[in-house]
């Protein structure tokens, strides 16, 4: 099911950038070549961006991917170190569970409101921020978990797998 879920993920990822190179690319050749051009390209790109960044940084994190200073960390007893998992996780699903919230609160209140070019309903838009920060608030919650019960898996950086390792 994890492997199906980061396949469906990696594939939005995919259609989406593939879907913004043609739009984008598609609207310069028109443009510059035929001087016209299409009107819902630059919204269409733009919304389609928001859902690829949320969907982006959803995947990396569960990769484990994200950037992160050991340099305290390693300087650390492993009680120390697992003190500090199971701190940043708890502080890392809070602020994703704040983001979620307040990201399906402006859903609700988007879907009146329609963007002025395609008339997409806003909330839309939002939508990938409630979808992506729930994920990572899950991921969170996950390392948190595993750090709880001592068994959070260490990479070579000192950090908390938060992820399994891809072949």
């Amino acid at each position: 099911m994890a492997n199906q879920c980061r396949t469906a993920v990696e594939w939005l990822i995919i259609l989406t950038l593939g879907l913004m190179v043609l739009l984008v690319f598609g609207n310069v050749v028109l443009r510059y070549g035929f001087n016209s051009g299409l009107d819902i390209s630059e919204e269409l790109s733009r919304f389609l961006f928001v859902w690829l960044t949320f969907a982006g940084a959803a995947l990396v994190l569960k990769e484990g991917g994200h950037l992160g200073v050991t340099g305290l960390l390693d300087a650390l007893p492993p009680r120390g170190r697992q003190v500090c998992r199971v701190l940043s996780n708890a502080i890392g699903a809070a602020a994703s569970g704040l983001l979620a919230v307040g990201a399906c609160r402006e859903t609700i209140t988007g879907m009146g409101n329609l963007a002025p070019v395609t008339d997409l309903p806003l909330g839309v838009v939002y939508l990938s921020a409630a979808l992506g920060a729930s994920f990572m608030a899950f991921v969170f919650l996950q390392a948190l978990w595993r750090a709880v019960a001592g068994r959070a898996g260490v990479d070579d950086a000192g950090r908390a797998d938060m992820a399994e390792k891809r072949p």
